[in-house]
């Protein structure tokens, strides 16, 4: 994560508990601490992005998922909202990633 991103949580006040490179190692995270949100790449190694969402709502629905790719969003869509992706974006603006966030979460905008 760079340094950016990691000050742009710090002024959401949010706390990164994991950062993982596959979708196994995200489900081991959730079990150890469960996130209020998870941004979840929709290409993982091990399983999709969307089948991650589907396995993570069935077990815990109230965590926020935002699903991000670099892909062009609009073949992913629907297959994401019909596994539970409360959003979805594409990869590479952090004002945006930022905005969807806030509003995932309910925090006001600074």
């Amino acid at each position: 994560m760079t340094d950016r991103m990691n000050i742009m949580w710090g002024l959401l006040n949010a706390e990164i508990v994991a950062q993982v490179e596959d979708a196994e190692k995200a489900l081991e995270a959730v079990e150890k601490k469960t996130p209020d949100l998870m941004i979840i790449d929709i290409s993982l190694p091990g399983m999709s992005g969307i089948e991650l969402t589907k396995q993570i709502k069935q077990k815990y629905p109230g965590i926020k998922i935002l699903i991000a790719t670099a892909h062009d969003p609009e073949a992913y869509l629907d297959s994401a909202k019909k596994a539970g992706a409360d959003d979805f974006i594409q990869k590479g603006d952090a004002a945006k990633i930022r905005e969807k966030v806030c509003g995932l979460l309910g925090i006001e905008r600074r």
